[in-house]
């Protein structure tokens, strides 16, 4: 793992990991591999369980998981969960929806304050919510 340098952690959604993984070269993917590189990178078990879902070959699924033990896990507790059903049924009356996953990523982030960096525009709509644009300090 590297030695965090630069500024905050950032949460990084699966989309960003899936450019990414990808080599998409798109601005979340170059993103993703500067917070690798700086240590500030984070990773949430929803997050690595949609990668690892995605994955199709049994042997692919091995080597991403290994590969992703040296990005810092960022466990979710109960609280988050509550959060991710308040802030879920928020949006819910005011006729938006979020997939619980996402729900559950944001929460995590919001706990500590952090940024996450995506590529989903439904996360611009979570209350409170920071978004990591690529460049960011």
């Amino acid at each position: 793992m590297a030695k965090r340098t630069g500024g905050p952690p950032v949460v990084i959604d699966s989309s960003a990991w899936i450019d990414f993984l990808r080599g998409a070269g798109s601005p979340a993917a170059r993103e993703t591999g500067r917070l690798l590189r700086s240590g500030r990178a984070r990773l949430t078990g929803v997050v690595l369980a949609e990668l690892l879902q995605g994955a199709p070959e049994e042997e692919e699924r091995v080597e991403l998981a290994e590969a992703l033990r040296g990005v810092e896990f960022l466990p979710v507790e109960r609280e988050g969960y509550e959060r991710a059903g308040m802030v879920g049924a928020q949006l819910r009356a005011r006729g938006e929806t979020i997939p619980t996953s996402d729900l559950i990523v944001a929460a995590a982030a919001l706990a500590r304050g952090w940024a996450i960096l995506t590529t989903d525009a439904h996360f611009d709509r979570v209350p409170g919510l920071r978004l990591h644009r690529p460049g960011e300090r």
